[in-house]
């Protein structure tokens, strides 16, 4: 591996660290094992650019900054990355799409002026604070609705004005050096991505118990199940399944259906630990089909 790779794998580490992740769930949302995942983070193995696409996709981290390091990591990427599907395979690396796009190239026009663009917005952005991204997010909303009222002729008047009077209070109020000045809004950026992370979290777990609920007072046509047989909640679906792997062998070919290790299993099982809502539906048809062959 050469260093650019060896970068781009520290890269993905930190931005798990930072988004608070143990590798197993990281690994288990991006679609790979936790064996994998370790290979890549500890530079045994180069970033894979399905594996990048995928962290994009799941976390809406820039592809870009997995490669440089100075594309903001939750803004969109310099150069369209292509689809998986225009691939000939699918383990072809990320360095060697980098390659093979406008920016890769030191000298290019297009390159050196995107990141004009990129840098000249994001030296911009409000001093770090306590809430830094909160406030961040309170004034990205107040601007939507500031440029929402604006006719279309004073729109950029307006972006004017008010880089002047940033740049004015900025100057009043003292500003950090350069190295804080980094550190801080990559932790704005990483504080947000925490944010909307957590939220669709939070989302999909609603949903699923709705769903369990909702699935609770439903009969299937085996006529097996009764209403309060089914799970009206996770700690009524992990008991069934208990019962089901009690038998031994049953834990790993659970393991193996799911695709995830015994160890998860096993933690599922002792509370240690919650299934994701994907996994938890598929432990609810899983434990349906043993107690139907019964």
């Amino acid at each position: 591996m050469n260093p650019a790779e060896r970068n781009a794998c520290a890269r993905l580490r930190l931005f798990r660290e930072n988004m608070g992740f143990a590798q197993e769930d990281f690994a288990r949302r991006i679609g790979i094992t936790r064996n994998q995942l370790s290979g890549i983070e500890y530079a045994q193995n180069p970033l894979q650019y399905r594996v990048a696409w995928r962290v994009r996709e799941v976390f809406g981290l820039s592809i870009s900054w997995l490669v440089n390091g100075k594309a903001p990591p939750n803004e969109a990427d310099l150069d369209p990355w292509p689809e998986l599907s225009s691939l000939p395979k699918s383990n072809i690396l990320l360095s060697k799409i980098a390659a093979s796009l406008v920016w890769a190239d030191p000298q290019s026009t297009e390159r050196r002026i995107a990141e004009k663009k990129w840098f000249d917005y994001h030296r911009k952005l409000p001093p770090y604070k306590t809430s830094r991204s909160i406030c961040a997010a309170v004034l990205k909303g107040n601007l939507s609705g500031w440029l929402a009222a604006l006719p279309d002729d004073k729109v950029d008047d307006f972006g004017a004005i008010l880089c002047e009077y940033a740049e004015s209070a900025l100057t009043e109020l003292g500003v950090a050096p350069e190295t804080a000045l980094q550190y801080r809004h990559l932790a704005i950026i990483q504080g947000q991505m925490r944010g909307r992370i957590q939220k669709d979290s939070h989302s999909a777990e609603n949903k699923t118990q709705s769903t369990l609920d909702k699935r609770a007072v439903l009969s299937d046509d085996v006529g097996v199940k009764t209403k309060d047989s089914r799970p009206k909640n996770l700690p009524g679906l992990l008991e069934r399944i208990r019962v089901k792997t009690s038998e031994r062998g049953q834990k790993t070919a659970l393991a193996k259906a799911l695709g995830v290790s015994r160890q998860a299993v096993d933690q599922w099982l002792s509370s240690d630990a919650k299934p994701s809502a994907d996994l938890t539906f598929k432990l609810l048809n899983w434990v349906e089909q043993q107690e139907r062959q019964k």
